[in-house]
This record gives C-alpha cells, structure tokens and sequence, in this order.
C-alpha cells in the first residue's frame, strides 16, 4: 500500500504544470492527429533506468496501447492515472496492456502520468506528452532487471535459481563444511538432535550501541555451537552479519579457530530489535583455563562486536 501512495504522489507531481515564473511556456500543441506519424517502439527498463520516467506520446482521439510481458495486477489500484485538466476518457485495460485515449493534446507546459502495478510487485511511472512529430500506437515494456528486480519477477527467479545452482556446487565441493552449516541451522531453529551436549552461559557485554549475550553452547561430534543474541539499541540503522571470528586466548598470541558456519535469525536486526546467531566452529585442544574469544562483523559497516573471556 505504501508503495501504490508513493507512486500515485509522484505521478501527480509528474502532472502539476510549472510555476509561471520558473519557465517560458510554449503554447499547446496545435498539430491536427493527421499531421503526426505513428509509432510503434519498445521502452526497456533496467536497473540504471528503473528510478527514472519514460515519456509516452500521447494525441488528441489517437489510441495510445502500453502493452506489458508481465500481467497486471489484479486490483482496482492496478491503473492510475493522474490528470489536471481531465483530458483521457476513462482507460481500457486488460491483463497485460493499457490503452488510453486522450480528448485533446496535453498542454505543453503541464502533461499527466500513468503508474502501473505489476503482478510480479513492480510498479512502474510513465510521463504522458503530446508533441508535434509523432504519437505513440503501441510500446511494449521491457523489464530487464537483476539487482532491483521484485521478489516474484521472471528476473528475480532467474537471479534465484542460479544463486541456488552455485549454493548446490558448493555443497558438492565441500560436504562437510555444508553438514555443520545444516546442523547450525537446526541449533537456530531449536531443533537441535536429543544427542547433544547443552551448557548455559549468560556472558553479556555492551559495545558500540549493541547488546551481545553468550546464551548456550552445544557440543556434537567435536563442534561447538555457540548461541548468540544480539539486540540492536541504535534507533536508526540495521545490523547485518558479514561474519564471526573466533580465537583461543593463550599466555602467548591468541590462536585462530576456524569458523565452519555463522548464521544469524532474522538475517537483518531491526532497530531497537533482537536476534540470534549460531556460530560454529571445530573445537581445538586446550589446556586447563585457556578461554575464547568471539567476535561478529558487521556486514558494510564498522559496529563490530565480540565477546572476551569466554569458558568453553
């Protein structure tokens, strides 16, 4: 619904004339629909052009047809299109094309605009203008994109499916390293096998606006599962995991401890929210007293966190 506010604000902008004294404006367009040519194109949008709004020329009694690969969402908010001086008769859609007929030319110095909302959660903004040279029979819309493309997307799928056959080669390469993933997953989920061994441990500290707590620990099979909360006490900005690290503190240089998995629920904290993360990692032989030391990274950020003087 925000989305739909959003973008039926900007349409409107996108048909408020300008200020008298902020430009020259020239008259309306006085070409008879017979003296323009019309045609037929194609407007692609990509991720560089996704934030900006393509004109669509518009005539007086001409049938002007958008027609989309993706259908249209199914709701009466699906159309809208923002008109100062009522110039469209009411428009004609179906499941994938739009079709607007205009009573007389847009002035030159105003215009109107035309959101569209997709099935796939896209929501497009389209300028409409009349000029002199030509008019618009049909545009076909092109969707390409990747980056921001909406979650049920043909493009967002296709980005899926390969980030899943990438994931899948991966698990093929390192099947070992993907079994202790699975097993912190089930700890995150609090579905961790009856056979496990649990240790309390309500270690807590404060660090850049962040609140960590060493809750438990699980032991299976030589691994240690240690159980996070994190709460985020910044009242802007998200925290994200990019990674943990974890070292075993010693008399001499604390020794690296390779981290198998790090996995955090939900994956972005909220401000003023909390969330967990099992970090798991092979638990390397110790002498009596030795203590760890574990510590998160934040993910395009530096609130980094960790916990000192950890009993394991």
């Amino acid at each position: 619904m925000g989305n739909k506010l959003l973008a039926l604000v900007v349409a409107q902008a996108l048909a408020l004339p300008l200020p008298k004294d902020a430009s020259h404006p020239s008259p309306a367009v006085e070409s008879s629909p017979s003296q323009r040519k019309p045609v037929q194109r194609t407007i692609t949008i990509t991720d560089e052009t996704l934030s900006t709004v393509p004109e669509v020329h518009v005539g007086a009694d001409w049938p002007t047809t958008l027609v989309f690969g993706t259908p249209l969402a199914k709701d009466n908010q699906a159309v809208m299109l923002a008109q100062p001086g009522h110039e469209f008769a009411p428009p004609k859609f179906t499941d994938t094309s739009v079709i607007l007929i205009p009573r007389k030319d847009l002035p030159a110095n105003g215009g109107a605009a035309l959101t569209v909302s997709l099935s796939d959660g896209n929501i497009l903004s389209f300028k409409l203008v009349s000029v002199s040279t030509d008019v618009d029979l049909r545009v076909d819309v092109q969707l390409k994109l990747t980056k921001r493309a909406a979650p049920d997307s043909p493009e967002a799928l296709k980005t899926t499916l390969e980030q899943l056959r990438a994931q899948f080669e991966e698990c093929q390469s390192s099947s070992g390293a993907a079994g202790v993933s699975k097993i912190g997953a089930l700890v995150l989920a609090e579905k961790a096998p009856q056979a496990v061994e649990l240790r309390k441990i309500g270690k807590t500290d404060k660090q850049s606006r962040m609140l960590i707590t060493a809750r438990y620990e699980y032991r299976l099979f030589g691994y240690t599962f240690l159980v996070l909360e994190i709460q985020n006490r910044d009242d802007a900005k998200i925290w994200e995991l990019d990674g943990a690290d974890v070292k075993l503190q010693g008399s001499g240089q604390a020794q690296d401890v390779q981290v198998a998995s790090a996995a955090m629920d939900p994956s972005a904290i909220e401000p003023n929210a909390t969330g967990r993360v099992v970090v798991a990692f092979k638990m390397p032989d110790q002498q009596r007293g030795q203590q760890f030391t574990v510590g998160l990274r934040e993910k395009n950020g530096n609130r980094h966190i960790q916990l000192d003087n950890l009993s394991l």
